[in-house]
């Protein structure tokens, strides 16, 4: 019996180094790799359970593609809001140009409005720029001083901002109309 059981233990022991040996040869690196226990690669048993796997898959790339979209058109209302928010900064400059020199020309030209904008500029001083100012401003070259000098701010019609500003102008707009009543009231208009 004990004989029996050495043979048992020489046969496994043999069967264990031609493992080895069989594994050294594969790996190909001479160190001795000693076979663990694989796992059985998980199966799938179904056509269900292919279905829940790629929907699953086609949720999870439509949520990734949803965050990129969100964060893209994030990025794009912000570029857009600096952008609109100069733009309405520089026109609310020209706006404010255009009245001042307006007034300017009123007052030198005794109530008379300009009938056009190079009437405006013989008398605007040198620091107004006119020209970008006439891309940003609506002057109606036509009006009527003493109609004007009716209006007010918010119905003025002579100058009104042909590009989206902010409305900062008024208060420019304000001395003008009154300087406009002034002339109006002088000349008995």
């Amino acid at each position: 019996m004990r004989h029996n059981h050495a043979m048992n233990r020489n046969r496994d022991q043999r069967r264990l180094t031609i493992e080895k040996i069989l594994d050294r040869d594969s790996v190909g690196g001479g160190r001795v790799v000693e076979r663990a226990a694989r796992k059985p690669k998980a199966s799938i048993n179904s056509t269900s359970e292919i279905r829940d796997m790629v929907n699953r898959r086609r949720v999870l790339w439509t949520i990734a593609a949803l965050g990129i979209l969100a964060i893209v058109s994030g990025i794009g209302f912000v570029i857009y809001a600096v952008w609109i928010t100069s733009h309405a900064e520089m026109h609310l400059h020209a706006m404010r140009q255009a009245v001042i020199a307006t007034q300017i020309y009123v007052v030198e030209n005794d109530g008379r409005w300009p009938r056009s904008w190079a009437d405006l500029k013989k008398h605007a001083p040198d620091e107004i720029d006119l020209d970008s100012a006439a891309e940003s401003v609506a002057f109606d070259v036509n009006a009527d001083p003493a109609q004007l000098a009716t209006q007010t701010r918010k119905t003025f019609t002579g100058i009104r901002p042909a590009q989206p500003c902010y409305n900062a102008y008024e208060y420019a707009l304000t001395d003008l109309i009154e300087t406009l009543a002034k002339y109006s009231r002088r000349n008995g208009k």
